[in-house]
């Protein structure tokens, strides 16, 4: 038996100068998570729909804050 549950999910568009080379790039940051019952709060209870988006949008916010980089720049990052 299959078991589905609701997706949360969250994007964002970002442009600007890329931190490695300079150069203008534009990248899509996406987030997103399940609601289910294994999301569960402090206090053991499942997280509700409206938690869920807020750890998503929490998440997004952090990845938004880490520099731009072009794919070039990524792909040298990532061999190093």
């Amino acid at each position: 038996m299959r078991t589905s549950f609701d997706v949360v999910s969250y994007s964002r568009e970002r442009s600007g100068k890329c931190s490695g080379c300079g150069k203008s790039t534009r990248r899509q940051v996406r987030v997103e998570h399940t609601v289910n019952p294994f999301n569960r709060t402090a206090e053991g209870v499942a997280k509700t729909r409206a938690e869920v988006g807020a750890d998503v949008r929490a998440e997004l916010e952090i990845k938004l804050k880490e520099p731009l980089k072009c794919s070039k720049c990524e792909v040298r990052s990532g061999a190093e």
